[in-house]
Parts: C-alpha cells; sequence; structure tokens
C-alpha cells in the first residue's frame, strides 16, 4: 500500500515536472499525464484480475492473507483511478476556461481586424472621390512641364509640390499680366480721352468750316468755282453702289485727263433714301421710294377688276426692276454755246444686279438720231436682254 501511494506520489510530481499546464511530452507528442495515468492503472488492474482470476481456477485454497491484499490493491487502484478523474475534470475545466478566454481574445482580435479593414476600405474610397473630383486646378491652363523646369531649374522633383510649384508660378505671370493689363487699359482711356477732345476740337472746327464754306458759295458762283459742290458730290458718291461708282470716277477721271468741258457728271436722287437703302438687305423693299430721275422706269398698276394673276404680275415686276436711289447723270453740252443738248442717266437695277441707261434728248441732233443715242454702249446689248445671265429668264417669266 505504502508503494502504492508512493506511485501516485511519483506520478503527481511527474505532472508538476512536465509543466503548469499538466501536459507531458512522449516521444515529440503532447498527452495529458492524467490520461496516461488511467492507462497505466488500467493495465495494473487487468493485471490484477488475471492473476485473480488464475488464483482461483487453482485447486488449492488461497490462503486468507493473499485474498485479503488483492483486494486492497484493487480498492487504492479504483481510488487512484478517482483521483485521476477529479484531476481530469479539474484539468479540463481549467482548459474550458483558458480557451474561451483566449476565444473572447480571438473574437476581440478579429473585431479589431475587421474594423480595420473597414477604415482601409473607408480610407480607400475616400482615397478614390478624392483623385476623381474635379477642382479649379485642373481647368487651369499651365505651361508644360518641360517649359517649367527649364524656366525653373531648381524646381522640386515630387509630383505634388511640383504642381503647387507650377501654380504658384501661373498665379505670379497673371498677377504680373494683369497688371499689365490695367496699365494699358489706363493708357487706352487716357488715349480715348485725348481722342475725345481732339475729335471735339476737329467737330468745331468742321462746323466753322461747314460755315465758311457756306459764306464763299457766293463768291464761288461768281468765280465758277465749283469746290463746296464737288466736296458734296464726293460724299454722295460714297452712296453709290459699285457698278455706278466705278462708272463715275472712270467718267470724271475721263473729263479731267482730257480736259473736257463739254460734258458734266452730276449724282442725282434722294441721299437719306440711299443710307437707308444700303443699311436693307438686297432684297428688301423699300417702303415710300421716291423715283431717282424723270426717265425712271414706270410700272402700271393693275385695275381692280384683272383679278390676283396681275396682282401678283405688278408686284412681282416692281420688286424686279427696283432702282438704287442714286443715279448717275451725264450732260452733254453744245461745244460752241454750252448748251445742254441730251442728257444721259445711268440706273441700278438692285434685284436684277444691271446698269440701265435712258436718255433725254433736249436738243435735235444733226448726226445722230434720239432714238439711237442710248445703243450700242455694250457690244451685242440691244436692250431688250438682261446681260446677267443669271437672270436673264427672269424678265421671260
Amino acid at each position: 500500500m505504502l508503494a502504492q501511494k508512493r506511485k501516485i506520489d511519483d506520478t503527481e510530481g511527474d505532472d508538476h515536472q512536465n509543466g503548469s499546464n499538466g501536459t507531458m511530452v512522449d516521444n515529440g507528442n503532447m498527452k495529458l499525464p492524467h490520461v496516461a495515468g488511467v492507462l497505466r492503472v488500467c493495465d495494473e488492474l487487468r493485471t490484477d484480475l488475471q492473476t485473480r482470476k488464475r488464483i482461483r481456477s487453482q485447486d488449492e485454497a488461497p490462503e486468507s492473507k493473499q485474498r485479503t491484499v488483492v483486494p486492497m490493491e484493487t480498492s487504492l487502484r479504483f481510488l487512484e483511478l478517482l483521483q485521476l478523474q477529479r484531476a481530469a475534470y479539474t484539468h479540463t475545466r481549467s482548459t474550458k476556461q483558458v480557451t474561451s478566454e483566449e476565444k473572447l481574445s480571438m473574437d476581440k482580435l478579429n473585431l479589431d481586424y475587421q474594423n480595420v479593414i473597414y477604415e482601409i476600405r473607408h480610407l480607400e474610397k475616400e482615397i478614390a472621390a478624392c483623385e476623381d473630383i474635379e477642382t479649379e486646378y485642373q481647368k487651369i491652363e499651365l505651361i508644360s512641364e518641360e517649359e517649367f523646369e527649364k524656366a525653373h531649374p531648381e524646381a522640386p522633383t515630387d509630383p505634388h509640390a511640383k504642381m503647387l510649384a507650377r501654380l504658384n508660378h501661373e498665379l505670379e505671370e497673371r498677377e504680373s499680366l494683369v497688371k499689365q493689363g490695367e496699365e494699358l487699359t489706363k493708357e487706352l482711356n487716357e488715349a480715348k480721352d485725348e481722342n475725345d477732345t481732339a475729335l471735339q476740337e476737329l467737330e468745331t472746327l468742321d462746323a466753322e468750316l461747314s460755315e465758311a464754306l457756306k459764306s464763299t458759295i457766293p463768291l464761288q458762283k461768281r468765280l465758277g468755282v465749283r469746290a463746296t459742290a464737288k466736296r458734296e458730290q464726293l460724299e454722295r458718291a460714297k452712296l453709290l453702289p459699285d457698278p455706278l461708282f466705278v462708272l463715275y470716277k472712270t467718267s470724271i477721271g475721263y473729263m479731267e485727263a482730257m480736259d473736257n468741258t463739254d460734258m458734266e457728271v452730276d449724282i442725282i436722287g434722294d441721299a437719306e433714301l440711299a443710307v437707308d437703302f444700303t443699311s436693307r438687305t438686297p432684297l428688301a423693299p423699300v417702303a415710300d421710294q421716291k423715283p431717282s430721275s424723270a426717265d425712271e422706269m414706270e410700272v402700271d398698276q393693275p385695275a381692280d377688276n384683272e383679278g390676283a394673276g396681275s396682282k401678283d404680275h405688278a408686284d412681282h415686276s416692281s420688286t424686279l426692276y427696283r432702282r438704287h436711289p442714286l443715279s448717275i447723270q451725264w450732260s452733254l453740252k453744245d461745244g460752241l454755246s454750252q448748251d445742254a443738248v441730251a442728257k444721259v442717266s445711268f440706273s441700278y437695277l438692285t434685284s436684277l444686279e444691271i446698269v440701265v441707261v435712258s436718255t433725254e434728248v433736249l436738243q435735235t441732233l444733226e448726226h445722230i438720231p434720239g432714238t439711237l443715242l442710248g445703243m450700242g454702249i455694250m457690244a451685242g446689248d440691244t436692250g431688250t436682254d438682261s446681260p446677267n445671265p443669271s437672270n436673264a429668264y427672269q424678265q421671260s417669266a
């Protein structure tokens, strides 16, 4: 019995020596000490039971001492099993507690890990949103990086710092340009003020010159000088359409070159109506238009009983043969008496874009019939067809 207790104490001592967690190492494998003790006790019980079975099977009667020793050893082994059971229960309960604590620790770590993952994803979304956001500096037109590096060799290499440096450079350049613009605007305003002052002086001078010219008109008439008349005629010439303007300059040039006094060139018509006419579109009708000369073509107005077709034709003709308010008139004079013998008027049809000629004979011409005075000006032009091929069909319509 004492030997059996010594074995149990040795087993418990071995358990304490194997570690505070109640485990031992067997060939590199972790095993529980009470489990090994149960296996050992079970083997001893099996041996005792086999011994008792063998003794009972013998013919000779067993001794009383031997009969008492065997049950006591067996009882001690059962007590040892109870002790091992209590140790296993205590170990299991402590292991469960340690496992529960470790599980709580693992759950806490897992929760912290999930929180860190959530924060990482949130920060990634925020970073992506910041990268995708459109800011004002992205709309600013900056100089290229090559030009910036050439102008600033000491520029930083970090992309963010380089962008800040480029923005600061652009700000300085724009502030400098704004200052230059303000200075130029100030100079421009000063120049405008000077020009306005000079313009007022010129207007005053022009008014004074006009009054002076008006006062010299009787003297010009007495001396035969047409300075004022030429000046007014040049102002009216600016309102002529291009074909009539070319004809006017050519006629004046011919008179001056040939020193011809047998012909006068005048611009007749309403200048105010010409100003209003030039501000309109070419096809826009001119309201209350006055005839430019006595020889202007007249369009007969249809009677009330002629129907809608005649009215449409009359409206088409009035639009088709509409004339420019100004026209050029040649006054042909007799070389001896200097009396006017004929007048030739040139008018411009704005819709057909052609120049028409009308003549008026004031005195009988000896060698030229009055009916043939305006014919044959252009080769092949008989006056019955439009010389403009783009609208020649409109006269026949």
